[in-house]
């Protein structure tokens, strides 16, 4: 056979395993790991290799726009040990959940964190739904809502000759194409709150809670007269509504890149509240008003936002010891009201929240807490642990 048909064969018959076999071998884009998502510009940057490099020129796997970041101004890198940051030489410098962090110092990464690239703001979670979560919750809790809808008010009947109240819980629904809004007002027969929902008044966010794409507000404002944007208001009387609000079904909008994860898009939100400028002071007050009111979901709602409120201002240990108490005093209060009748599952909640309130302890401590105050929040934490093992042995 002559020397060149030998050649060509050959070269057939590799051109014909490399048509076959090479979209077999082809590998499919890896998993992301994690995310990051950008506050100033929306934008959401999948985290997918070892090495991820952040900075202003366009080859970065992380390309910020922002003059006053560096060309190279840091990288995230995942190791063995976990996921770690790293300044690698910035001129503004960079920092973590408001520490500064060294050149080429490098620092542990945990879901939840927010990095400051001068003046960039980042955010990483390990999933799209911690993600819009947390970023729901940061942008929330930290400010004050206004109700674009009319919430309808609870409802009162009477059961064995007296009235009874029955909280409302108002979904609404959203149309994608039309941005139309749908409210549908149920009953929580076994909701504790007292008092109707004013419509005309400005509204707190307490609580955010995204699950299978439904978005649950806890909301509260002043009772009778009074705005809660007024400076002179007595935040000390408050109500309470819950609001849900869901996407319609078959909506293709209804998930974050690719279809995956909840997410709520700002034009869909602003349809039913918007958010006024943050007002710290005001924030704070009512934050206060809500552990001052000896009831469960008041309490939980102001550890909530003591929390965030810490969260974005990190520099200030108080505000988490003030988190872990009204915290402790939530558990308290749960464990008191129910006693016997809490299960098993939610026991074991609970003790979560406690150990949560152990490392916010730590935290506090690490930030520079005065004594005083950290001993009196341990004791509050002590005597929830103290009342639910208590509730806990009864049961056994």
């Amino acid at each position: 056979m002559p020397f060149m048909e030998v050649v060509m064969r050959r070269f057939i018959l590799v051109l014909m395993a490399v048509t076959l076999t090479g979209p077999a071998l082809a590998q499919a884009p890896p998993e992301p790991w994690g995310y990051l998502y950008a506050f100033r510009t929306l934008r959401i940057y999948a985290l997918a290799s070892e090495d991820i490099r952040i900075g202003r020129l366009p080859e970065n796997q992380v390309a910020l726009s922002s003059t006053r970041v560096s060309r190279r101004h840091a990288a995230i890198r995942k190791t063995d040990t976990g996921v770690v940051f790293i300044d690698i030489g910035s001129s503004n410098g960079s920092r973590l959940n408001g520490d500064p962090v060294r050149a080429q110092e490098e620092r542990p990464l945990r879901p939840g964190d927010r990095i400051q690239l001068a003046d960039e703001l980042l955010l990483y979670h390990e999933t799209l739904d911690s993600l819009w979560l947390d970023e729901l919750r940061l942008r929330l809790l930290s400010g004050l809502g206004m109700l674009r809808i009319d919430l309808p008010e609870d409802r009162r009947r009477k059961s064995f000759g007296r009235d009874r109240l029955e909280a409302s819980v108002t979904e609404a629904q959203l149309n994608p194409e039309t941005l139309s809004i749908t409210l549908r007002h149920s009953i929580d027969v076994n909701a504790e709150t007292e008092g109707g929902f004013p419509a005309d008044s400005g509204a707190f966010i307490g609580n955010v809670a995204l699950e299978d794409g439904v978005l649950e507000l806890s909301l509260w404002a002043i009772s009778g007269r009074g705005s809660m944007t007024s400076r002179r208001s007595s935040i000390s009387r408050l109500k309470h509504a819950t609001l849900r609000v869901s996407l319609e079904e078959g909506s293709s909008d209804g998930g974050g890149p690719g279809g995956r994860g909840p997410w709520f898009p700002p034009h869909y939100l602003e349809k039913v509240i918007g958010m006024d400028a943050d007002d710290k002071n005001l924030t704070l007050r009512f934050a206060t008003s809500l552990a001052s009111q000896d009831h469960p979901e008041a309490l939980r709602d102001a550890a909530e936002v003591y929390y965030f409120r810490y969260r974005l201002a990190p520099k200030e240990p108080e505000l988490l010891l003030r988190a872990i108490k009204a915290k402790a005093s939530w558990i308290d209060a749960t464990v008191k009201s129910k006693r016997l009748a809490l299960t098993t599952l939610e026991m074991d909640e609970l003790d979560d929240e406690l150990a949560t309130g152990r490392r916010w302890l730590q935290k506090a401590v690490k930030a520079g807490a005065k004594e005083k105050p950290v001993r009196e929040a341990a004791k509050v934490l002590d005597q929830a642990e103290k009342r639910l093992a208590a509730v806990r042995e009864s049961k056994s």
